[in-house]
């Protein structure tokens, strides 16, 4: 689901001459990506320093990137700053431009509920991980 709606926003940034918007979005998701990768990486070498720093850069920059960049440089924008976009486009009727406007927004938001609940997957995981690994029977 994120993909199709990342794409679709990707799309409709560029249909729309939103393109710095769609390369914004991009920017921000790969870049939240890469301590998810370190996780992998660290579950797969069982290397527990790897894991536990990767896990907690990516809570912090889940939390910095995903929850605060993106709305604040992409979604408030997106809501507030349209004067342009709709002095540029005013010979298009505006039920269309509405319609065009809310199928822009709409997946932003999707996106943005979708980390909600990512990140809160991601915290359980870790919890788990912290609960098992304290565990005396390991010991």
């Amino acid at each position: 689901v994120h993909h199709a709606a990342t794409l679709f926003v990707v799309i409709a940034a560029w249909r729309l001459g939103f393109v710095r918007v769609g390369a914004l979005v991009v920017l921000l998701f790969d870049a939240t990506d890469v301590p998810i990768d370190g996780i992998r990486l660290g579950q797969l070498m069982q290397a527990f320093p790897l894991l536990g720093a990767s896990a907690a850069a990516a809570v912090v920059s889940w939390l910095v990137v995903r929850f605060y960049a993106f709305p604040r440089f992409v979604i408030l924008p997106a809501l507030t700053a349209t004067d342009a976009y709709w002095a540029t486009y005013a010979f298009v009727p505006p039920r269309h431009m509405l319609a065009g406007y809310a199928l822009y927004l709409v997946p932003l938001a999707v996106l943005w509920l979708l980390n909600l609940r990512w990140l809160l997957q991601l915290t359980s995981k870790l919890r788990s991980a912290v609960r098992q690994a304290a565990s005396p029977t390991l010991l």
